[in-house]
């Protein structure tokens, strides 16, 4: 049985990160044409470089509490683009808000995640209300188990080896996670499946793609594995369907 001090796993989960900040997804993201920093010269501010034309606003984050020091800090876009995830704290910010700032300020808002679950929110999908986070389990090995609930929920809608209950098995139950890989702790932009670390759809994955309707793990049967792979990420990206990639529906 392992508990968790929340302030303690948002403290590991940062530090994790923090050891792979040059990964550009971690300091940069692209959305509508736009690229935007979180600035290495202003403290608590965002840059928004729209297109080729290199032309830049900066926007201050105007109730942001505690901003770390001036060139750290984390920023992540939720899978479904309106939401800018900030680290420290499970906090974002609505993108069609940041992307109308000019030279003003943008509101940073809470995820709305209940305090009596464990870990640090690393994805959303607003529209269908559903929230992944992940908790560390041992920050030396990056090894990791996942939570995915619905807005201000207070359980964890999956069971089973690498999802987190309070009777997880530590070492037995978690995951390795490449902080460097684009797809770990991801909700498909539809809100109908997660990947809750790397990207693979293999009878043997682990912990893989999961539907969340069903709760039933995806599976492509395909000898060769760059066809799995292929099959995987227009499942996941939404360019098609599991009928017609041929896929299954396991139990776990």
């Amino acid at each position: 049985m392992i508990k968790f001090n929340r302030f303690l796993l948002i403290l590991l989960f940062n530090f994790c990160l923090i050891k792979t900040s040059e990964a550009m997804y971690h300091t940069t993201v692209s959305v509508g044409g736009y690229e935007i920093n979180l600035s290495k010269e202003a403290k608590g501010t965002l840059e928004v470089r729209k297109g080729m034309s290199g032309q830049s606003i900066f926007c201050n984050i105007k109730n942001w509490s505690k901003p770390p020091s001036t060139g750290t800090g984390i920023i992540s876009l939720t899978s479904d683009d309106t939401g800018l995830l900030i680290y420290p704290g499970n906090q974002y910010i609505k993108i069609k808000e940041l992307l109308a700032c000019n030279y003003g300020s943008v509101k940073l808002y809470d995820i709305p995640y209940p305090e009596d679950l464990p870990g640090v929110v690393i994805d959303v999908n607003f529209n269908k209300k559903i929230l992944m986070s992940l908790i560390v389990t041992d920050a030396q090995a990056s090894l990791y188990q996942t939570v995915v609930s619905y807005f201000n929920g207070n359980k964890n809608i999956f069971s089973g080896k690498g999802f987190w209950d309070e009777f997880s098995d530590e070492e037995g139950d978690s995951f390795y996670v490449d902080l460097d890989d684009f797809y770990i702790g991801k909700i498909s932009s539809n809100g109908e499946y997660i990947s809750p670390s790397f990207l693979d759809c293999s009878p043997s994955s682990f912990p893989g793609v999961w539907n969340i309707k069903s709760r039933k793990k995806v599976v492509f049967q395909d000898k060769a594995d760059s066809i799995i792979e292929n099959k995987c990420k227009k499942l996941f990206t939404g360019e098609a369907t599991l009928k017609e990639l041929k896929g299954q529906l396991l139990d776990q």
